[in-house]
């Protein structure tokens, strides 16, 4: 049986480098390279995006008011209303204990 090649593979997220430089090296030491340990984190971080409406009075007195863009339903953007879904359905989490 002939196994299929896969393509090149890319990483699927950025890799940012560190270098953690010693404290205890004594004279003399020389210097051998570096030892790679890759560590895996999750970053969430809160975004809060203001949104400026133009408002336009008409010539007939009434106040036009630009639309929001799609997705956008109180004041809960899409993603967070995604993750508090997943946490009720997939976590067994009601929306109480997370406080919506």
């Amino acid at each position: 049986m002939k196994r299929r090649r896969c393509g090149k593979l890319t990483t699927r997220v950025s890799v940012e480098e560190r270098v953690i430089k010693s404290d205890a090296v004594s004279i003399g030491s020389r210097f051998k390279g570096y030892a790679s340990y890759v560590v895996q984190e999750l970053v969430l971080r809160a975004q809060a995006i203001r949104y400026r409406r133009e408002r336009w009075l008409m010539p007939n007195r009434r106040l036009l008011l630009a639309a929001l863009p799609t997705g956008i339903d109180g004041h809960c953007g899409p993603e967070l209303r995604r993750l508090v879904l997943l946490q009720h359905h997939q976590g067994q989490v009601n929306r109480r204990s997370i406080g919506w």
